[in-house]
């Protein structure tokens, strides 16, 4: 019998602080991070295989088309419209100050709607993160972004 330990299950906050991070530092790249990757997304695919019955082999191969030429520039290109759009509203994201995540409802899915609310020259701002997942008891960020 084997034994093995879960790991500990990281909170939302610690994702939005990853998150308030990237933008301080006007890093896509360092945005991405927070994605969550090919291979945790098969992982699923493995774990579901009454989804896709004998189309799993075929059903991975898309979704690896799917996650280079769709996904990962869909991530990062939000990441640039959220970050000149807050420069339009007058965010200094080089002095941006983390405040609080609100997570809402999580579905039976394991996404939910995160709001990381922030400062920027004492001014509060939200970032919302619709559709974050939670995969292996850690959050992730999707490309669905909005700005308020």
């Amino acid at each position: 019998m084997s034994s093995f330990t879960l790991k500990p299950f990281e909170a939302p906050e610690q994702m939005a602080q990853h998150v308030v991070s990237a933008f301080q530092h006007g890093a896509p790249q360092e945005f991405v991070t927070q994605f969550p990757t090919l291979k945790e997304f098969h992982r699923l695919m493995d774990e579901n295989p009454g989804l896709y019955g004998d189309m799993l082999p075929e059903a991975k191969k898309e979704m690896t088309r799917e996650y280079e030429t769709e996904l990962l520039p869909q991530a990062t290109e939000a990441f640039q419209h959220m970050f000149l759009l807050g420069r339009k509203k007058g965010i200094d994201w080089n002095a941006i100050q983390y405040v609080r995540t609100e997570v809402g409802k999580v579905s039976e899915s394991n996404t939910a709607t995160l709001t990381i609310t922030f400062t920027s020259n004492k001014k509060e701002f939200r970032l919302i993160v619709e559709n974050a997942m939670i995969i292996n008891n850690e959050w992730k960020v999707s490309q669905y972004l909005h700005l308020i």
